[in-house]
């Protein structure tokens, strides 16, 4: 596994648990823009061992993406929402602690 990639897995993993420890109560909400398949919000639950106070909203205008990490992360259901559209046309009711593109980190 290259360098970059090894980082990029562990990045948004890094960036919540900063997240958790700095605000020790209540739900942290984490949007992941252009979510694709989510593999990373599901690599992150892994290694946080599926914190309980940690939601993600992941959305992508695709479909077919958002049809595949509902598959994938079936684990984390009740932590991820998957919303199909494009982010910069939605209209978002939450407040967010976090909001990336993780995918396109190298």
């Amino acid at each position: 596994m290259s360098r970059t990639l090894r980082y990029r897995k562990g990045y948004l993993s890094d960036l919540v648990e900063e997240l958790l420890l700095s605000q020790p109560g209540g739900t942290i909400r984490i949007l992941t823009e252009g979510c694709g398949a989510a593999r990373d919000v599901m690599e992150c639950l892994q290694f946080l061992n599926g914190v309980e106070r940690t939601r993600f909203d992941c959305i992508d205008k695709d479909k077919k993406a958002i049809t595949c990490a509902k598959k994938l992360n079936k684990d984390f259901s009740r932590q991820i929402s998957f919303i199909t559209g494009n982010a910069f046309n939605y209209r978002f009711e939450k407040e967010y602690g976090l909001v990336g593109r993780w995918w396109r980190l190298s």
